[in-house]
């Protein structure tokens, strides 16, 4: 389970990618074939969760979608779903 993880640190495109976000894209062949993984967004106004932007988390799934036997993710609103408590 991954929760709030910023792949593309403050990126709002995927136009854009981090060193990091390339990297992990770059290696994803040697992920488990028979990994499950949930990767959970927080957002207070759908598109942030006030430190990161939903589209940097969400970045990750470039390197799962595809590769891995399960990609789930979940996205969560509201006031108590920011990416931190303020």
């Amino acid at each position: 389970m991954i929760i709030g993880s910023h792949y593309n640190f403050n990126q709002d495109s995927t136009r854009y990618k981090s060193e990091i976000l390339s990297d992990f894209i770059r290696d994803r062949n040697k992920l488990p074939r028979n990994l499950i993984v949930y990767f959970v967004v927080g957002t207070e106004i759908y598109n942030s969760g006030g430190l990161v932007p939903a589209r940097s988390v969400l970045a990750g799934r470039y390197i799962y979608q595809g590769v891995v036997k399960q990609f789930t993710a979940i996205s969560v609103s509201g006031n108590n779903a920011q990416h931190s408590v303020k």
